[in-house]
């Protein structure tokens, strides 16, 4: 079994192969959505995580802890409001998993995560789309891709897996 799109390299790889399911993801064969679509997410979380695209000072502040303590979780219609902390916050632009830093959108019947370890020198990007029984009777759907990211992460990187 294979996770199509997602793509794991470091600034030197040149090509990015799918992910087998070597580490044992378990059931992503059934999981509800169409087959993730290959993109170069890899090549940004490269660029974010290593900072190569701003000054010094300008990646210190967005990969930042900061805004750990703030955020409330539990607010009436918002199920993914949450208080932050070591295990997800919020630098700026990026969010701080641990010491992994990501991006992770999920909109228009897509969802996505591309993200770099940079003690490793490790990017991880997936994306997936997914199918219309996927979202729940309130219109919901899951970011699958952050699950696919973790479990992917806890492969390549065991001893500093993605927070769960």
């Amino acid at each position: 079994m294979a996770v199509q799109g997602a793509a794991v390299g470091g600034p030197d790889a040149v090509v990015r192969e799918p992910v087998t399911n070597a580490g044992g993801v378990p059931g992503v064969d059934k999981l509800p959505f169409r087959k993730p679509f290959p993109l170069v997410l890899d090549k940004t979380a490269i660029a974010i995580g290593t900072g190569k695209l701003l000054s010094p000072a300008s990646h210190k502040a967005m990969v930042s802890k900061a805004r750990v303590g703030l955020g409330e979780a539990g607010v009436p219609g918002c199920p993914t409001c949450r208080k932050l902390d070591e295990s997800y916050t919020y630098g700026i632009g990026v969010v701080v998993s641990g010491d992994w830093l990501l991006q992770n959108p999920a909109f228009s019947g897509y969802s996505a995560v591309e993200a770099y370890l940079p003690s490793r020198k490790i990017a991880v990007s997936v994306a997936v789309t997914y199918e219309p029984e996927a979202y729940d009777e309130t219109g919901e759907v899951r970011n699958q891709a952050v699950q696919l990211f973790r479990d992917i992460g806890a492969v390549v990187a065991p001893d500093d897996a993605p927070p769960r």
